[in-house]
């Protein structure tokens, strides 16, 4: 089959057309691919700063409740 020139360069031709064929979908999909988990990456990132920023304050509610709430009370009761 490959005995003479003319073969030669046809399988050569094929192969490389074959290759890039193959290739291209291949490139279009990792770039897909890469877009997607960027975008997922980023939702959750934002959600984690959401989850945080509830957590801190909360704590900060938290802190309040246990300063201000008892001079709160000591400071009616002073007054009945």
């Amino acid at each position: 089959m490959l005995t003479s020139v003319r073969n030669r360069v046809l399988v050569a031709v094929a192969f490389c057309t074959a290759s890039v064929l193959v290739y291209l979908p291949a490139v279009a999909g990792a770039t897909e691919t890469k877009t997607k988990v960027t975008e997922v990456a980023t939702k959750v990132g934002d959600e984690g700063v959401e989850i945080v920023l509830a957590i801190l304050a909360a704590l900060v509610g938290l802190l309040v409740a246990i300063i201000i709430i008892p001079k709160a009370i000591g400071l009616i009761k002073r007054f009945i």
